[in-house]
């Protein structure tokens, strides 16, 4: 009898931390993760590649950062230490990355999101 209801309680505990895990599955991954895109998405990233129309520009963003915190605020911060603040949201079932400084938008597909790792592509 004890160990029935041990079992149950077991399987409900792994039924809602699995409800509360993330299955999106972006084209480079992760498949599975039990912290929310939000969660992952909210850190302070570096540049380590990018690439303009087939080409590296990563030159032109070395030592630049940028910042996706808390209540939808993005901070691109460049080498100098000017930046630029606007607002960022997800959108397309949290597949896309929408980013808004004043009137201009931008839109990008997440092809990774790790904890530690984010694969941007432009969506234009």
């Amino acid at each position: 009898m004890v160990q029935g209801r041990l079992l149950l309680l077991f399987a409900c505990l792994i039924s809602i931390s699995l409800s509360s895990c993330d299955y999106r599955k972006y084209e480079e991954g992760p498949i599975f993760s039990v912290f929310p895109t939000e969660n992952r998405l909210q850190n302070t990233w570096e540049w380590q590649l990018a690439i303009l129309d087939g080409g590296p520009q990563t030159g032109t963003y070395a030592d630049s950062t940028i910042t996706f915190a808390e209540n939808s605020v993005v901070r691109i911060c460049d080498r100098e230490g000017q930046c630029r603040e606007g607002e960022w949201d997800l959108v397309s079932k949290r597949s896309r990355l929408q980013l808004i400084f004043g009137t201009e938008t931008q839109l990008f597909t997440i092809r990774m999101l790790k904890r530690d790792e984010i694969w941007l592509q432009s969506a234009t």
